[in-house]
């Protein structure tokens, strides 16, 4: 169920907490005193150093907006900075702006929200901030767009982070992430393989949808994003029709690349193991998105 913010309700704010909705009536109060009731801390993705993804969002009285720096870069494919790096660096840039706003104003409300890789970052944080508990639960909740750490509910397939490990520097594929009792709602569009990656070993061909879908078919491509209107504790995947047909996985429980490598494939045997998949991904992609995995190191998505 999706909780929808009103404008017109300018003297309370909605809090989400595991699907609760609590009233304050101090809200004005509170942005009178450069507290809002609720501040929106953005994270946008690969190079979106700004988030400019979130420039524009809706904002409900009661409600304002931080747009989270990084430098949000991926060599080779975007600036010098590792991913790796990059991600560190987004961690403790939000990190740091979270704690001192609640700091400043600790009876505001924190929703924390992400894109690709700024989902990355962003869940990482609300996976850190629940694990720590020095801000309450009830007072931070998220939405992440595109989370290549996402958990894919009943064992249906989640992100690329869990999926398929890397033999390379500076890249670690750090497996499936929850958020340690902090609600959150992750969005992801069926053909998005950064945020839903079938193991390849069980639906080779959902896998390559995935890979099609997101570096050619723009299914990692989204919408202006409305994390006000999109919050909540629950999973959501955005239905889309198949790039490349594909079935229902083999009907056997075999581990993904991920958890038979644990997280990562070391030297000369990882190299060859990507490569062999990327030279079966090539029998069934189109030119461009063949094109495409020869400028990203994973496969093309994060």
């Amino acid at each position: 169920m999706r909780i929808r913010i009103k404008a017109a309700i300018a003297a309370a704010v909605a809090v989400v907490s595991a699907g609760t909705v609590v009233m304050t009536a101090n809200a004005e109060t509170r942005i009178a005193d450069g507290c809002p009731g609720t501040m929106v801390f953005g994270v946008g993705g690969r190079a979106d150093p700004d988030a400019a993804f979130y420039k524009d969002i809706p904002l409900p009285a009661g409600f304002a907006l931080h747009r989270v720096h990084y430098s949000a870069e991926f060599f080779p494919v975007t600036g010098l900075k590792s991913y790796d790096d990059s991600i560190a660096g987004g961690i403790g840039n939000l990190s740091r702006d979270v704690h001192d706003f609640h700091g400043r104003c600790g009876g505001s409300h924190i929703l924390i929200t992400g894109y690709s890789m700024g989902a990355r970052v962003a869940g990482d944080t609300l996976h850190d901030i629940g694990v720590e508990n020095k801000i309450p639960k009830n007072q931070v909740d998220g939405v992440l767009y595109a989370d290549p750490r996402r958990v894919g509910p009943n064992g249906t397939p989640g992100g690329i982070e869990g999926n398929i490990p890397t033999p390379i520097n500076g890249i670690t594929m750090n497996g499936p992430r929850g958020f340690a009792g902090i609600p959150v709602h992750e969005i992801c569009n069926q053909n998005d393989g950064a945020c839903l990656s079938a193991n390849p070993f069980t639906n080779f061909l959902q896998f390559a949808n995935g890979v099609q879908g997101a570096v050619a078919a723009g299914a990692h491509n989204y919408p202006q994003p409305d994390p006000v209107a999109d919050r909540g504790n629950f999973d959501t995947v955005r239905a889309q029709a198949p790039v490349i047909q594909y079935g229902p996985p083999l009907p056997v429980r075999i581990p993904t690349p991920w958890e038979l490598f644990n997280g990562k494939i070391p030297g000369t045997q990882g190299q060859a193991a990507i490569q062999q998949l990327r030279d079966r991904l090539g029998t069934v992609l189109s030119p461009e998105a063949k094109k495409k995995l020869d400028e990203v190191p994973f496969l093309g998505m994060a």
